[in-house]
């Protein structure tokens, strides 16, 4: 199914942008994840995608396989962030609400002790990671 969700995700997760992202969004999307509060709409969404692509450019995810219908999808993939020579990489399942081709709801699965471990591993990080996760909406 060229035109399918999961296709969707895996082109705008191989070379993300926050406008990439966004576009696999309703305009009232809720995403929730486990170390952040649950964003609502679009505009959170980017602002949050631009913090975290700025934080850590070159971020990308691999998906490994998909499961999905017309009103759902589920993506297991694997998030890839660059920390040193290397990146840090978090298995991740992604769950999806869909309507008419979009995602109206999020929740992501992953151990969010893996990232902090990765950050905790590579100190130039350490600002970037302060800044992005308690520093509001500016990077």
């Amino acid at each position: 199914m060229p035109d399918s969700f999961c296709k969707r995700f895996e082109i705008a997760w191989h070379n993300p942008t926050a406008e990439k992202l966004v576009s696999l969004l309703t305009e009232d999307v809720v995403l929730y994840q486990p170390h952040r509060p649950p964003l609502r709409g679009r505009a959170a969404v980017r602002v949050e995608f631009s913090r975290l692509l700025a934080w850590l450019p070159g971020t990308y995810s691999k998906v490994m396989r998909w499961l999905e219908d017309s009103q759902e999808a589920f993506i297991e993939h694997e998030l890839h962030f660059p920390a040193g020579s290397g990146f840090i990489r978090i298995p991740a399942v992604d769950r999806f609400i869909l309507e008419d081709g979009l995602a109206k709801e999020r929740v992501v699965y992953f151990d969010r002790f893996l990232l902090f471990a990765g950050v905790l591993r590579h100190p130039s990080l350490w600002p970037g990671y302060v800044r992005y996760r308690f520093g509001g909406s500016g990077v």
